[in-house]
């Protein structure tokens, strides 16, 4: 049995566990996912879920729950080593409710043309409606609720709760079907049934160091079928600059003018406070995870990476 201290507004999280209760012991799984909650916080419950739903997969497709010794300790991070990165630590701006969310999509969606970028991606990735594809790093999920109308089927995560219970939100107001939304990122991601096609993911790496972007690389790498396309789009930083101060002072002012200044000042937390590298040592990560680059597209301080396993 679960148990569950909640006041009201915690009630719908409870239904909803208390549906893959059900569901659990239907298939006679309890024991393997089983645990007991006392006082946790919000933003656990909606991390437990997204295991469950991850369990019920990898038990569904015969495979081993890797989430297990999570879900029985109830900690984020508990099945890894202690000196293992903590990749639901927030860096730089945090978003932490629902109206938040919503501005920050909003304030994307005055600055992107994301049904440009879908087709843009479609036709550079081939994207086909037999195509399964995962997204990583997916916020509100805008993104992969245009991908989602051309694939069979389309996976996205993000390490932010709020922004994937947002993203959940707008694909049941849009009646999206072929679209799972998981609190999850590069390094915890648990994918039990059939490889990708393709996997995407923009401005989510740089939150990892260097040492991780490799080890979440290489997680990609092994979630991909052969001949799969993966494609990253981050912040890189070009590694000919000689005077970076007059630099990213010209970029900020840039910002400030064109964007406003909540970008500009967000843009500043991001290079004071966040991970983004060097041009040289990206393409030397994704050559060491196993990618072959097929072509790359510096534009500033953006750099698109198109990738081959």
């Amino acid at each position: 049995m679960f148990y569950f201290h909640l006041p009201d507004n915690k009630l719908k999280i409870a239904c909803d566990f208390l549906f893959y209760d059900v569901f659990i012991n239907c298939l006679e799984l309890k024991p393997i996912v089983a645990w007991k909650l006392r006082n946790a916080k919000e933003n656990q419950f909606y991390y437990f879920l997204s295991l469950i739903k991850q369990a019920v997969e990898c038990l569904m497709a015969g495979k081993p729950v890797l989430s297990a010794d999570r879900l029985k300790k109830g900690t984020y991070m508990s099945q890894y080593p202690q000196w293992y990165y903590d990749e639901f630590k927030q860096i730089g701006v945090d978003y932490t409710d629902l109206e938040e969310a919503q501005a920050y999509d909003l304030r994307m969606q005055a600055l992107r043309d994301t049904e440009n970028e879908a087709n843009n991606l479609r036709e550079l990735l081939g994207i086909k409606n037999t195509d399964r594809i995962l997204e990583i790093g997916t916020g509100t999920g805008e993104l992969a609720l245009k991908l989602s109308e051309h694939c069979k089927k389309i996976v996205a995560i993000d390490v932010s709760k709020t922004m994937v219970e947002f993203a959940k939100m707008k694909a049941e107001s849009q009646n999206k079907k072929s679209i799972q939304f998981y609190t999850a990122g590069f390094l915890t991601y648990e994918h039990c049934t059939e490889p990708f096609d393709v996997i995407i993911t923009q401005l989510a790496l740089h939150h990892l160091p260097d040492y991780w972007k490799l080890i979440a690389l290489r997680r990609v790498y092994g979630m991909l079928r052969e001949g799969g396309k993966f494609y990253l789009l981050d912040v890189v930083f070009p590694s000919q600059i000689r005077d970076y101060d007059s630099y990213f002072n010209k970029i900020i002012t840039n910002l400030r003018e064109t964007a406003g200044n909540e970008l500009a000042e967000e843009t500043e937390t991001h290079i004071r406070e966040e991970f983004s590298t060097l041009d040289w040592i990206m393409e030397g990560l994704l050559k060491s995870a196993g990618f072959y680059i097929e072509s790359v597209n510096y534009d500033g301080f953006m750099a698109g990476y198109l990738c081959r396993k």
